[in-house]
């Protein structure tokens, strides 16, 4: 899908938010919803940036992700020109380092798509150990995580689920410590 598409798909107006004024954000709106929007998919079969297959099954309180049993997992969604989720992506590999065997991290990339020299440049500058998978690829489940999570475009955007259930969100910027707290309480 073209990159213009996928952004008149994801939402009209563009919204500046989270990441400051120079920023500019995909993000939906609750009247605009493309005709192709596949409400209550169920199963989102996506393959990311890494070519690493993911399954993500739509639940009514948060997702099942058939291929993660047992996991807590971190459902992220970021875009490459937001400063907020650069400096979340660090915090975001630690977290994956300090649990290997209890979290599993998702991030969805939610802006323009990336060319391959920014994908080259996203990963060395912050050793990426989690997949990533281009926003264009899953505009049904950003709109699921906005009709069911009311997310307004704010990134970074974070849903911690457990079982099925989604346990956290956040929304923007978070500390560390918060979320070490939060997955700590849930293992």
């Amino acid at each position: 899908m073209k990159t213009d598409t996928f952004l008149k798909f994801m939402a009209i107006p563009i919204f500046m938010i989270g990441c400051g004024s120079s920023q500019m954000l995909i993000a939906q709106e609750a009247n605009q919803t493309p005709s192709n929007y596949l409400k209550n998919q169920n199963m989102h079969n996506l393959t990311s940036i890494q070519s690493e297959i993911i399954q993500i099954q739509e639940n009514k309180n948060g997702f099942i992700f058939p291929l993660m049993r047992d996991k807590i997992v971190i459902l992220e969604i970021f875009g490459k020109s937001c400063p907020h989720c650069d400096k979340q992506m660090p915090i975001l590999s630690a977290i994956k380092n300090t649990n290997p065997d209890k979290v599993e991290i998702i991030a969805i990339h939610a802006q323009e798509m990336m060319d391959e020299n920014e994908k080259i440049k996203l990963f060395s500058k912050h050793a990426i150990n989690y997949p990533i998978i281009d926003g264009s690829q899953s505009i049904n489940l950003l709109y699921f995580i906005r009709d069911t999570y009311g997310w307004d475009g704010t990134m970074p955007y974070m849903l911690v689920i457990k079982n099925g259930l989604t346990e956290f969100s956040y929304s923007g910027e978070t500390d560390l410590d918060e979320i070490k707290k939060d997955i700590k309480s849930l293992l």
